[in-house]
Order: C-alpha cells, then structure tokens, then sequence
C-alpha cells in the first residue's frame, strides 16, 4: 500500500498452488501503526481471494490473530 509515492503498508505472501496463497508477513509503516491500515490491507487480498477462489493460509502473527478475532468475517478464505 503507498500513499503520495511512499510505501506505508505491506503484506508478503506466497502461492502455494493454483487456489491457496500462504500470508508470511505483514508490515506497516511505524508512523502509521494504530490506524487499521494492516486490517485494511488484509480485507483487499482477502476480497482478491474471495473474487478469485482462492484460500488464504496464515503463517504470519498478525493474520492469524485476525482470522481468530474475526472469524465470521474471513471464513470463507481460510484454508
């Protein structure tokens, strides 16, 4: 995610197969932590995986705790 030409947010991620993408890392600029932008960033590749049948594997600390928190809303892409 960048805002006026800087990177302010990101999340790592690998393809584990043609439908499932493994989330390793996500990352948010230090100046900006506290302002939902890491749920924000989480809900675009989550509606990408949505639009795309794709299933979301959690490796990364924070995902996990989202998909724990807020299970009903991210169900259908856990794999």
């Amino acid at each position: 995610m960048e805002e006026n030409g800087r990177e302010i947010a990101r999340i790592d991620y690998a393809v584990a197969s043609p439908d499932e993408i493994i989330i390793s890392h996500t990352e948010v600029n230090p100046e900006m932590k506290g302002q939902g932008i890491g749920s924000k960033i989480l809900d675009a590749v989550t509606e990408h995986a949505r639009r795309n049948n794709i299933r979301i594997i959690a490796s990364c600390l924070f995902v996990k705790a989202q998909f724990t928190k807020h299970k009903e809303k991210y169900q259908d892409v856990i794999a």
